[in-house]
């Protein structure tokens, strides 16, 4: 397939470029809205951003290395519209911004705020341009989701996920039978947020006050690691921890089309940005695979050994596909990046 129809199978046409620098695993990686910096969370604490060269030769250095997390890991970066925002979670409970002075390059950051969280952050995110951007925020902490209006540093509203069925992810580490929040999502056509569970659900409730709106199951009762709005937001694709993809129509969200997509947990999704049609899953099991969202057929295949993957990220041309995850080493963790 070429760029435009989605991404490709194996290796681009202008090559792959290993970035170096991360000293554990990679658990999400994200692009600048225009496309100009990739910020990479990972298991060492750090938010590396890398810059994009100026002769559009890839991104090839490190612009800037921040701290994101106190101890453990950073597990979430994202960017707000405008890209002069950068957030991060960490596992010490804490949301950090960094602020992006206009027209500043890729690693002139300084850190503005740090919010403190009940646990573990799964989630700092944004709110979309519709919304305001960074008029809002959205996070995810242990079991518990929360909208905050960014300029005040106030919560607008949390909602906590109560588990939903007799088992509970996480055995005798999850003494509480806690619904840990994995992932969220907002559409903003609809006025609605997704929330990805561990006990198997999505959760949609109204981004107006949470009130809920509709739990979706999955159908193997795994946990849902990721859910996504497609198109209007009529439809929603989610992922599960044993590897299915479930297309939902949310008109009718009780008959969704089940995909065996892969072998082990399905950790990220991404939707072409250049062809909605296309979507793109990475997992456990070392292996990216491409999916035509009209029939859930498989489009694209791609393994890398003794790499389980964790996130996916492409810029908004759809000219560089960025995936990363990994295992620790001593020689640290890469991150690659495939030019389409």
């Amino acid at each position: 397939m070429t760029a435009t129809e989605g991404p490709p199978a194996a290796a681009g046409p202008h090559g792959e470029k290993q970035l170096v620098g991360h000293k554990g695993r990679v658990f999400e990686a994200r692009f600048a809205p225009e496309g100009t910096a990739l910020a990479t969370a990972s298991e060492d604490g750090t938010v590396r951003v890398w810059e994009q060269a100026a002769d559009r030769g890839g991104l090839h250095r490190q612009a800037r290395l921040l701290q994101a997390s106190a101890k453990d890991e950073a597990l979430c970066v994202g960017w707000s519209p405008c890209a002069r925002w950068l957030l991060a979670g960490g596992a010490d409970g804490k949301v950090r911004g960094w602020q992006r002075p206009a027209g500043a390059g890729a690693g002139a950051f300084e850190e503005r705020v740090c919010l403190d969280l009940p646990d573990q952050v799964y989630c700092a995110m944004s709110g979309p341009a519709e919304e305001g951007g960074m008029r809002h925020l959205y996070t995810a902490s242990d079991d518990e989701v929360a909208k905050w209006d960014f300029e005040r540093r106030a919560e607008i509203f949390k909602v906590k996920c109560e588990l939903l069925g007799d088992a509970a992810f996480g055995g005798v580490r999850n003494e509480g039978s806690s619904a840990y929040v994995f992932g969220v999502d907002v559409s903003p056509r609809r006025g609605e947020l997704a929330v990805s569970n561990s006990d198997g659900t999505v959760r949609i409730h109204s981004t107006a006050d949470g009130a809920p709106v509709v739990f979706l199951r999955s159908v193997d009762g795994a946990p849902v690691t990721k859910a996504l709005y497609l198109g209007d937001g009529n439809g929603l694709v989610a992922a599960t921890g044993r590897g299915l993809l479930l297309l939902y129509d949310l008109r009718k969200p009780d008959a969704p089309t089940v995909c065996a997509a892969h072998e082990k947990t399905i950790h990220d999704l991404l939707v072409w940005p250049t062809d909605p049609n296309f979507l793109v899953s990475c997992a456990a099991d070392g292996r990216l695979r491409t999916w035509d969202l009209r029939d859930l057929t498989l489009r694209g295949d791609s393994e890398r050994e003794n790499y389980p993957y964790f996130t996916v990220a492409a810029d908004r041309a759809g000219s560089c596909l960025v995936s990363a995850g990994g295992t620790q080493g001593i020689f640290g963790v890469p991150v690659f990046a495939n030019y389409l």
